[in-house]
């Protein structure tokens, strides 16, 4: 009989237990139990927070608003829902469940108003007189010769300027329907017009 002798450089296999790979299995069914106690906590709190189903029908819609606060606005209008206008929800069965009426409330915000842009004096505009016997000067300045005197609210193109005279802005001025009444006037009196 032939003996066969293994060499003595082959290694001998190290043991599973002492790798550092090795798990146990009490620890892995620990880890189990862990994980599972760990998603029952998560499903038991959804449920007791509300994220169940609801026990029958179908879902139900709550709106929750907030106070409104006691704060004084002008007057404005308040849109209410019409309670005849909101629809009822069946179930299934035929029986017939009332939705809640509600009314949106809350603060409001204050209404915007709009103004329009004020409009300048400049050549070719069409200004209105706002002063009772405007004086229109031969040229700019107070010590100039008076041609005429405006009525209040009458209606003149613009023909040329600005100039300063007498620290007054002044504005060449003439009547659309007459071109022979003409002359100077003081900015503070005109009023551009659309």
């Amino acid at each position: 009989m032939s003996h066969v002798q293994m060499p003595e450089n082959r290694r001998k296999r190290p043991d599973r237990k002492t790798s550092g790979l090795y798990l146990p299995a009490w620890s892995i069914a620990a880890m189990l139990l862990i994980v599972i106690a760990i998603v029952v906590a998560l499903v038991t709190l959804l449920i007791t927070l509300g994220g169940g189903t609801p026990a029958s029908g179908d879902p139900r819609v709550v709106i929750i608003t907030a106070v409104p606060t006691e704060t004084p606005l002008p007057s404005l209008a308040t849109v209410t829902p019409n309670p005849t206008a909101i629809p009822q929800g069946s179930v299934a069965g035929g029986t017939t469940i009332p939705v809640p009426e509600f009314a949106l409330e809350g603060p409001t915000l204050q209404p915007i108003i709009f103004t329009p842009t004020p409009l300048t004096i400049a050549v070719g505009v069409t200004v209105r007189n706002d002063a009772d016997g405007l004086n229109v000067r031969e040229a700019p300045g107070l010590d100039q010769t008076i041609l005429f005197q405006a009525e209040q609210n009458a209606l003149f193109r613009v023909i040329s300027g600005p100039e300063q005279a007498s620290d007054i802005t002044w504005w060449k001025i003439e009547d659309p329907n007459d071109p022979t009444r003409s002359g100077w006037a003081a900015v503070d009196y005109l009023i551009a017009q659309p």
